[in-house]
């Protein structure tokens, strides 16, 4: 199962010009695949190379995705590939972030983590890319 949530749009783009970050929780280890995005439309296409990574470097397929009702993850073009891949969608009800917990506390984690980072080294805001990146590395790696 994977847990999956879009956070933003950044009032500041970051070095590379992305406005939203989107991440992608395994239920059962919790590790993070994160992608920065430059339009929240991109969840689809960052999904899809997510799938073709998993089945390719651990030999594994995604059975489910559990995300908010979002119109990233609710369109014709999503749904159609996740029945053709057997891949289960749970949705949460209307406004209710907390039934999509996982996914929103480890995005809290990650912004908590990155902020923290960001004031220790004193760097500029428009570096908060980078931040979220090397902030998903060093908590899959504790």
């Amino acid at each position: 199962m994977i847990h999956s949530d879009v956070w933003g749009p950044c009032e500041l783009r970051s070095i590379s010009g992305h406005r939203w970050f989107v991440t992608f929780i395994d239920c059962f280890s919790r590790y993070i695949w994160l992608y920065l995005l430059k339009h929240k439309s991109d969840v689809f296409l960052v999904f899809k190379d997510l799938c073709a990574l998993i089945k390719n470097q651990h030999g594994a397929t995604i059975k489910t995705l559990r995300s908010d009702n979002g119109t990233e993850y609710i369109n014709n073009e999503f749904g159609q590939f996740l029945a053709s891949n057997g891949i289960e969608h749970q949705t949460t009800c209307v406004d209710t972030p907390e039934q999509n917990g996982v996914a929103e506390r480890k995005n809290r984690h990650l912004l908590e983590v990155a902020r923290s980072l960001m004031f220790t080294m004193n760097v500029p805001k428009f570096l908060w890319g980078e931040a979220i990146k090397t902030a998903a590395y060093l908590i899959n790696r504790m």
